[in-house]
Parts: C-alpha cells; sequence; structure tokens
C-alpha cells in the first residue's frame, strides 16, 4: 500500500471546493431563487441568505470536497483502478453484486 499524499488530497480538494460551491451558487442564486424566496416567506424567515451562512456554506463545500477526495485517495489503492467483475461458474458475470446477484 502506497503512502496517501495529502498534498494533492488538499489540492485536487480545493479545486472540487471551487466547483462544487460554484455550481452550488448558480443553481441556489439563479435557477432556484425563486423557489428559495417563496420557501423562506412560507417558514417566516428572512428571504435572502446572510453572509455569514453563505461563509459556512462555503466552508461546508471545501471540507466535503476534500474529505471525499481522501477517502477516494485511501480507497483506491486498496481496490485498484474500475469496476472488477467476477466470471461464476456458470458464465454469468458479476459487477459489483452481491452472491445472488443483487446489487
Amino acid at each position: 500500500m502506497s503512502k496517501i499524499n495529502m498534498g494533492r488530497v488538499l489540492l485536487g480538494g480545493l479545486a472540487a471546493g471551487v466547483v462544487l460551491d460554484a455550481s452550488d451558487g448558480i443553481l441556489n442564486s439563479v435557477v432556484l431563487a425563486d423557489q428559495w424566496t417563496a420557501y423562506m416567506q412560507s417558514v417566516g424567515k428572512a428571504p435572502a441568505f446572510g453572509g455569514s451562512q453563505i461563509a459556512g456554506f462555503v466552508i461546508n463545500g471545501f471540507v466535503l470536497s476534500i474529505a471525499l477526495l481522501w477517502l477516494y485517495a485511501a480507497i483506491r489503492p486498496r481496490f485498484g483502478p474500475g469496476l472488477h467483475c467476477r466470471r461464476t461458474g456458470s458464465g454469468q458475470d458479476h459487477c459489483g453484486s452481491d452472491r445472488s446477484g443483487n446489487f
């Protein structure tokens, strides 16, 4: 087993966080803006998110991205690349399934 390169994990996690936060910002502030406003008014809250809430969402996006990339880096050397299929005695391929063939 190779050691996880934490510098690459952090760099990749930050890059993934930028993509995640940008797409999340576009989705919530452009595409779903009217729905968010209607929902927030229906529960009696201010219709717009404050700066501290947005900062929390951005930080959460970066932390989630780094954690998921670390998880991928930890799993990848142990399981190898791609989907592993096994051939049973009956000639059936089981890709990512249990013994009964159910996913």
